[in-house]
């Protein structure tokens, strides 16, 4: 069942998930087609099977929101998109290098979906990003996992966003702010 009451969030091991995805080609500001997470998951109240990726480093639920251009936004944001998980959302460009893969592993009721950003540098150029969402079946746990996300001066955003922008949970420092994170594991968690 999804959670209607809110998360936590906490810091948790640097322990990624390593195995081959699907590639996905996204051209810089894009937003993938729909994608199976393989399993329900439930998330500010509603249940999803299936999520797209934006070029600029968020997962959403929802297509008509946009991909994000071009810098981390202030959240809790009645303004699109909204109904997302960022790991590192500012202005990326996948077509300049980088993987961008996702996949689905276990067996119900505990699977995961993993989704994969792999040195994937800003539209600017360098400053590479390697994070990964993973999503939890039946906990509908979101964890973030950073090997590396180097600042370029300019605001990213980490948290997660309900589908009408009215509520959020951002790590702290983290919402369209500069700053930069290596080798950590974030969890949000429902309440």
């Amino acid at each position: 069942l999804p959670t209607c009451s809110g998360y936590a969030v906490s810091t948790v091991g640097f322990l990624p998930q390593s195995n081959v995805g699907t590639n996905i080609t996204l051209t810089d500001n894009s937003l993938s087609a729909a994608l199976p997470i393989g399993f329900n998951f439930g998330f500010y109240c509603n249940t999803y099977s299936q999520f797209y990726i934006s070029s600029n480093g968020f997962i959403t639920f929802d297509n008509t929101g946009g991909n994000g251009c071009c810098n981390g936004q202030l959240i809790p944001n009645i303004a699109s998109p909204n109904n997302l998980i960022a790991f590192a959302w500012q202005d990326l460009n996948p077509a300049l290098g980088g993987v961008v893969n996702y996949y689905t592993l276990g067996a119900a009721p505990n699977r995961i979906l993993v989704v994969n950003f792999v040195k994937v540098p800003h539209a600017i150029g360098g400053s590479a990003i390697t994070s990964q969402v993973i999503l939890y079946e039946t906990t509908n746990v979101v964890e973030i996992q950073t090997a590396s996300m180097p600042s370029n001066g300019q605001p990213h955003t980490m948290g997660i966003e309900n589908g009408n922008g009215s509520a959020s949970l951002v790590v702290a420092g983290r919402n369209a702010s500069v700053w930069s994170a290596a080798s950590e594991g974030i969890r949000f968690t429902p309440n």
